[in-house]
């Protein structure tokens, strides 16, 4: 059996957003890499450009596939399945905030809460969830 991997799906009103979203991640991650990647050829003809349909990107160890889908779901994302990451560095911990909540929402604004000496935990403009934490 294969390692399990975080899927996200990316939908209707959302569609062909992946690579927006891979862009950011990279920058947000810069040891991050593609993995794999896949085109819908035919929405890349009508737009006149390539469509990405499937991402494969490496962040640290973890993968995470990403595809677009055309069609408009009664579902998206959700705060209760987050991404959780701890940070080595206050400077870390801002970079990611910094990319990753840019045109977000945020759930918990930066701080310190008893448990952590600085945790955020916000969706970003995809509505893709995270939790930045520095113990």
């Amino acid at each position: 059996m294969q390692t399990p991997q975080p899927f996200l799906m990316f939908s209707g009103a959302n569609y062909a957003r992946v690579q927006e979203a891979v862009d950011l991640y990279l920058q947000a991650f810069p040891e991050a890499s593609i993995q794999s990647i896949s085109y819908d050829h035919t929405a890349s003809e009508s737009k006149g450009k390539k469509v990405v349909s499937m991402v494969v990107l490496k962040i640290k160890e973890l993968e995470i596939r990403m595809i677009d889908s055309a069609y408009d779901h009664q579902f998206n994302f959700t705060p209760s399945q987050s991404f959780f990451i701890t940070c080595d560095s206050l400077e870390e911990f801002e970079r990611l905030h910094y990319h990753l909540s840019e045109d977000g929402k945020e759930l918990m604004a930066p701080g310190s809460y008893g448990f952590s000496a600085r945790f955020t935990w916000f969706n970003d403009k995809f509505g893709v969830s995270w939790q930045i934490n520095l113990p």
